[in-house]
């Protein structure tokens, strides 16, 4: 397949990204002539992504979204993009397309790949938490409060502990994340009881109720 050049939108005579998903800087400079190609760094979620720089500042963009916008165009609203073979790392143009959040579910499950990319909880595999270590996370955010023994610890310390960023002990906090790892308090002699919603994505854990 021969290799077509465009400028990166926004960096126009600085940046080019290809038809295969490389991406390079152009050199201005009177000792090479030879533009360098950058290589890209892999996200917690599988995907190519690159730091670009001008006029002093940096912006981290994924590397699929500008080789679409290049060849193709703008994302229009509500859309996004599809990786026709499942492969998050296969920026080739012909293997990307925009298409709708349904289209790009669909194309997931075709090639069996919704449940291992979408899965709830420990079950993904980018997961790096689970269920046992969100009980403790839950146990650990509820110390020093209300009569629980122990020191209160910041959401800061917590994270350190499990090696997680700060935001994700903030989702749990506000259950926005983990959901089907549910703590209750019997009534009868106040003891702790954990139980485990049969949630198979993330997306279902949203609409299920925290009591």
């Amino acid at each position: 397949m021969i290799e077509l050049w465009k400028d990166v939108k926004n960096y126009e005579g600085v940046y080019c990204i290809s038809n295969l998903g490389r991406i390079k800087r152009i050199l201005n400079s009177s000792k090479t002539n030879t533009d360098r190609i950058l290589k890209p760094q892999i996200n917690r979620f599988g995907y190519l992504q690159i730091t670009l720089c001008k006029n002093g500042h940096k912006k981290t963009l994924k590397l699929h979204r500008l080789v679409l916008e290049s060849f193709v165009g703008d994302c229009l609203d509500g859309m996004e993009c599809c990786h026709k073979d499942r492969n998050r790392q296969n920026n080739q143009l012909t293997n990307l397309r925009w298409g709708t959040k349904s289209e790009n579910a669909q194309d997931a499950i075709q090639h069996n790949t919704f449940s291992r990319l979408h899965a709830c909880g420990e079950k993904n595999r980018m997961s790096k938490l689970t269920d046992d270590k969100i009980k403790l996370v839950l146990q650990l955010l509820q110390s020093g409060k209300n009569g629980h023994p122990g020191r209160k610890l910041s959401q800061k310390e917590i994270a350190a502990i499990f090696g997680v960023d700060q935001s994700t002990i903030s989702y749990i906090s506000t259950r926005k994340i983990w959901k089907h790892v549910q703590r209750h308090i019997t009534e009868e002699n106040g003891e702790e009881q954990w139980t485990y919603l049969n949630i198979k994505t993330e997306q279902e854990a949203q609409l299920s109720i925290w009591t």
